[in-house]
């Protein structure tokens, strides 16, 4: 064999059995890459509850600590409210949350950052209407009746108990065509369990809703 075909044929067998590089695919504009291992992705919240806490319809309440409104459609399949609380007020929020989650009346909760503001979320259960309401339908002394008779079921029921009997803190509602009332501030909640108190769910960080695509 010929000295030079002879070279050429041993740096193709090198090229050929050399240490592969490892194949990088450039993504095209536009597209996108899948995460290396252990890179995280930002978590926010899911899109339907974005669209609740923004959805707002009839203003239900307004407290020292925040403002209440119905939500217009349903979330996950229930009639909501949203508890909307600066963040000057926001400090015993963690602890409205892990009440309202005891008590099971807790849909969701987050907060949403705006520049350098920040305001928090309570959405929960929609629990009936306030007393002004059903007045034509009960008596003071029946909606006082109603009253102690929520705060003792909510003593047995769920080991949770309200120091604040302000009649704006209860709702009323019909359950098998009789009329009861429900504890719906649970700001100054305190629990009685022997155990330790349920725990809330993380909040969720809201989303832009102009973002969102909701089926």
């Amino acid at each position: 064999m010929r000295p030079i075909l002879f070279a050429l044929l041993c740096s193709l067998a090198l090229g050929v059995f050399a240490s592969p590089v490892p194949h990088v695919v450039r993504a095209k504009s536009g597209g996108s890459r899948s995460p290396s291992p252990g890179a995280t992705t930002p978590k926010t919240a899911p899109c339907e509850f974005a669209v609740a806490v923004h959805d707002r319809g009839k203003l239900l309440a307004t407290g020292t600590k925040g403002i209440v409104y119905d939500v217009q459609k349903l979330y996950k399949n229930q009639k909501a409210v949203v508890k909307v609380i600066p963040e000057n007020w926001a400090r015993s929020t963690p602890k409205e949350a892990q009440n309202l989650a005891a008590v099971g009346q807790l849909l969701d909760w987050g907060y949403k950052e705006d520049g350098k503001e920040k305001t928090h979320y309570l959405l929960m259960k929609n629990m009936g209407i306030p007393f002004s309401e059903v007045k034509p339908k009960l008596s003071e002394a029946d909606g006082n009746t109603l009253i102690m008779a929520a705060l003792e079921r909510y003593k047995k029921e769920f080991q949770m108990t309200n120091n604040d009997k302000n009649p704006g803190n209860f709702l009323f509602r019909q359950v098998g065509g009789k009329w009861q009332a429900e504890i719906v501030d649970w700001e100054k909640g305190v629990w009685e369990g022997k155990s330790a108190a349920p725990a809330a769910p993380a909040p969720k960080k809201v989303a832009n809703p102009q973002h969102c695509v909701v089926q």
